[in-house]
């Protein structure tokens, strides 16, 4: 099975987020300084040396709240568990049609009682013991989206879910989404802020043209906007708008590498007969504003954008808000590292070797205050 390009999986994987309660929350900071990675973990290899795991395709990585991680091996697809310290604990369910196994996995969660919690778009939403095994599984009404759950402190797990569809040949136009908070004891159902239909720029997945970013928090409330517009909005779980996060509208031209990329992919699928709007792109002429959003289990937004681009590569670094709102970090991000969740001061992500091989990374977030050069 090949493998497409790292940034090509970057846009179509969800994205991971820990549950509330995985530590205390950080210092304030007063001003938005620049802050550095250090890099403490690596877990992978290319021929399986020293034990370690050989990734096929990682979309989700999500670290949990002891300093391990769960690694989403779309190639299984498989969930693997590590130590701290890297160590292979255990595979968490597995594939096929019975009692907790699965063909296809939409969200991936850490309960704060340490139990993993899979999206299944068939089943529903499948719950694991910490040492992998099943424990139960939910069933949900409706057209289950999937969208990364999340658990939240009143035991209540949010996702997003098609609200309304309109005739078929209509249907990407007329496709509207609701997010419902499922209660975990009881099974009631809340539904919470509608979205509106995407934009026709912003329905098909491509390099720098995602769709709309959906980022949950502790709280209920969560991030949204779209790759091609320049504004994130945070929605409390009442639906009301408490804060529009004004995202700068750099726009930088797309790399020519990128582009032709983009080219074969459509090549590839003519030759598929695939054409459908959301899978056959044209290539775009711009970088979008920002083009990933992550919470981190602090409650703050994370947004990478891109800084510069030119024929080769693209420079990439995140943006941090807190909780309210405020900017209060720039972290730039290595070349050729895919961020997809942060823990803490933990942040993972995966990179790639030299023969394409894929190592999950876990980096020290090194925080820099106002008056100080780190925290």
């Amino acid at each position: 099975m090949t493998r497409p390009k790292v940034y090509l999986s970057t846009l179509l994987s969800v994205v991971s987020l820990c549950a509330s309660g995985c530590g205390t929350p950080p210092p304030s900071i007063p001003t938005a300084t620049e802050w550095s990675l250090s890099e403490e973990l690596s877990i992978g290899s290319l021929h399986g040396e020293n034990g370690q795991p050989v990734f096929g395709w990682v979309t989700s990585v999500v670290g949990t709240p002891d300093g391990g991680v769960v690694v989403k091996d779309a190639q299984g697809p498989r969930l693997l568990h590590f130590s701290s310290t890297g160590d292979f604990l255990h595979e968490i369910g597995g594939e096929g049609e019975g009692p907790g196994e699965f063909r296809a996995i939409s969200g991936l969660a850490v309960l704060p009682n340490g139990d993993f919690l899979v999206g299944e778009p068939r089943k529903g939403l499948l719950f694991f013991g910490p040492d992998g095994t099943p424990v139960s599984e939910r069933r949900l009404p409706g057209d289950y989206v999937g969208d990364d759950p999340v658990a939240v402190s009143d035991g209540t797990v949010l996702i997003r879910t098609i609200g309304h569809r309109g005739p078929i040949d209509e249907r990407w136009d007329a496709l509207h989404y609701v997010f419902v908070r499922f209660h975990l004891e009881t099974g009631a159902i809340d539904t919470l802020a509608p979205l509106e239909p995407y934009p026709q720029t912003g329905l098909y997945r491509a390099p720098f043209h995602p769709q709309y970013h959906i980022a949950w928090r502790s709280d209920g409330s969560f991030v949204h906007g779209a790759g091609s517009e320049d504004s994130l909005f945070l929605v409390e779980s009442n639906d009301t708008t408490i804060l529009h996060l004004g995202h700068p509208p750099q726009r930088l031209p797309v790399p020519t590498w990128a582009i032709q990329e983009i080219e074969e992919h459509r090549d590839w699928l003519e030759r598929r007969g695939n054409r459908s709007a959301p899978y056959y792109p044209e290539p775009p002429t711009e970088l979008p504003s920002f083009e990933r959003v992550l919470i981190s289990s602090w409650d703050e937004v994370w947004v990478q954008r891109a800084i510069a681009a030119d024929g080769g590569r693209v420079t990439y670094r995140m943006d941090v808000f807190d909780r309210r709102g405020t900017p209060v970090g720039h972290l730039p991000i290595p070349g050729g590292l895919v961020v997809h969740s942060v823990v803490g001061d933990d942040l993972w992500g995966v990179r790639e070797g030299e023969f394409d091989e894929q190592y999950v990374i876990r980096a020290k977030v090194l925080r820099s205050f106002a008056g100080s050069s780190s925290s």
